[in-house]
């Protein structure tokens, strides 16, 4: 399930991040992704993710194919905001979801601190306590697929974010 993955760091530097004014699954939003390399999409262009082939990646970022919702996105979707709900009341800090990009990079955080050092990702798996997934985060056991998610996300936040300009 978890895994050592070893990441060497590159000589290339990481653009300063840009926060880009776009609201989470309108039809702008999935068009700007199309165009960039995102977070959630790292796993697969691994050949780790446990949803979608390198292959389906491909499709869908050439408009061949389309994301179908399914279940456990949906219920993603409608418990993202309680979940950053009860982090925020539990942790005492408020979370903002937004987009960021660096470069050809993009993350679509679930929420980070208004000083830019925390990151918040969130999942809701359908069978809550219940399920191998929050059995192995409370045993601190991230699965390798959303580990290379967070990284991502971590990348390309890297530099403090900025109000985007034109975006």
């Amino acid at each position: 399930m978890s895994s050592n993955i070893s990441i060497t760091p590159s000589a290339t530097p990481i653009p300063t991040a840009t926060i880009v004014e776009l609201t989470q699954g309108n039809p702008e939003w999935h068009v700007y992704r199309c165009s960039r390399r995102n977070a959630s999409e790292s796993a697969a262009v691994l050949g780790l993710s446990h949803w979608m082939m390198r292959y389906q990646l491909w499709l869908l970022k050439t408009s061949r194919s389309g994301t179908k919702v399914t279940h456990a996105m949906q219920r993603g979707m409608d418990m993202g905001p309680l979940a950053r709900a009860a982090y925020e009341a539990r942790n005492g800090f408020v979370m903002q979801p937004l987009v960021l990009e660096a470069g050809d990079y993009s993350a679509s955080l679930d929420g980070m601190s208004l000083d830019g050092d925390l990151v918040l990702e969130i999942k809701c798996p359908l069978r809550g306590t219940r399920s191998d997934l929050w059995l192995d985060v409370e045993a601190r056991q991230i699965p390798d697929h959303y580990a290379i998610q967070v990284q991502h996300q971590l990348m390309a936040r890297w530099r403090r974010a900025r109000p985007s300009e034109g975006v």
